[in-house]
């Protein structure tokens, strides 16, 4: 009669302390789940920070080559507009030449004939010419360097965003790596215990 008796409750205990053991690993299941989506979270989370860094990097990095090809138009140009000022200055040498020749054979105290007068004029005015490419020349410079110095700072801000998406992809990685470790862990214990959640219950004694 007491073995009897003993035998339903040894098997609702069997049944109880079973129902328990799948209770048990439902909730650390349940916790281990919310921890790897709040991993994932974190994760996306950085990598969405790395994504937009790098974006901005990349549109700085657009108008730096913008700037630098600005600015090497802007110095190609200096560089034609001074291009006529040997041909000039030559010319002026020829024309002050004349005038010492000119005014050697003119007797002294007479006042200069037109012909000097006139070469005086041209040699100013190529002298003009000169002046004007060379400050036409150095404005343009001026501006290269400028533009030059507009993409050195821009240069900076966007290794700094550069630096900011390495930062932030790292970050994203561990979170990554954490919420793969936890998903192997528990792919893991269920594996070594498939049977675990649903084992049959002890056979009855008195049968």
């Amino acid at each position: 009669m007491g073995a009897g008796g003993g035998a339903p409750s040894s098997r609702a205990d069997a049944e109880e302390a079973n129902a328990l053991t799948v209770q048990r690993q439902t909730r650390w299941a349940g916790q281990e789940y919310a921890d790897m989506t709040k991993l994932r979270e974190l994760s996306a989370h950085h990598a969405h920070r790395a994504a937009r860094a790098e974006a901005r990097a990349a549109h700085l990095m657009l108008r730096v080559d913008k700037l630098r090809h600005a600015a090497t138009a802007l110095r190609e140009k200096g560089t034609l507009v001074r291009s006529d000022v040997p041909t000039l200055e030559q010319g002026i040498s020829q024309l002050n030449a004349q005038i010492n020749e000119a005014a050697k054979q003119a007797r002294p105290g007479v006042a200069p004939t037109s012909d000097i007068t006139k070469l005086q004029i041209q040699a100013r005015r190529l002298q003009q010419k000169v002046a004007d490419k060379e400050r036409r020349a150095a404005s343009l410079e001026l501006r290269a360097a400028r533009h030059t110095q507009k993409a050195s700072e821009i240069k900076v801000r966007a290794d700094k965003f550069l630096e900011l998406a390495r930062v932030h992809e790292q970050e994203s990685q561990v979170y990554r790596q954490r919420a793969d470790q936890l998903q192997m862990a528990a792919d893991g214990r269920l594996a070594a215990a498939p049977e675990s959640r649903g084992a049959p219950p002890p056979p009855d004694p008195s049968q």
